[in-house]
This record gives structure tokens, C-alpha cells and sequence, in this order.
């Protein structure tokens, strides 16, 4: 996970949870947001707090639509 976080600069870290809680739930700090990949892999695109949701599913949207893939 800790290479993948770095590979995509993204920020994460686990607080230890309440050794009393019977159910061990922990608590996961992060980067608040998020990367749209191509079906080849690729980075398209990235999302952030100063996009609403509606923006999020136009420029999705858009990315599926202008999509080629490349020949092989």
C-alpha cells in the first residue's frame, strides 16, 4: 500500500484504534480525493474537494464518451 500511496503522491495514515473496542475498528486519515484511470491504465483525470459532484460525473461522463484506445 505504502508504494502505491507514493507511486500516486497520495497522503495516508492509520491511528491506532481503541485496544477496548471489541470490534477493532481503527481510524484511516487520507487524501481527499481521487483518480480517474483509463481502461488501459492510464491516468485520465483527478478530482478534488473544489469539484462538486455533478462536475465529477460530467467530466467522467466526457472521458467515456472522447475515449479511443490505442492500437496495440
Amino acid at each position: 500500500m505504502a508504494q502505491a500511496a507514493r507511486a500516486y503522491r497520495v497522503y495516508f495514515s492509520v491511528n491506532p484504534g481503541n485496544p477496548n473496542d471489541p470490534d477493532g475498528d481503527y481510524l484511516v486519515d487520507h487524501s481527499i480525493f481521487f483518480y480517474l484511470m483509463d481502461p488501459s491504465g492510464g491516468f485520465a483525470d483527478y478530482y478534488g474537494q473544489n469539484k462538486s459532484a455533478e462536475e465529477c460525473m460530467d467530466s467522467i461522463a466526457e472521458h467515456i464518451r472522447s475515449y479511443r484506445p490505442t492500437a496495440p
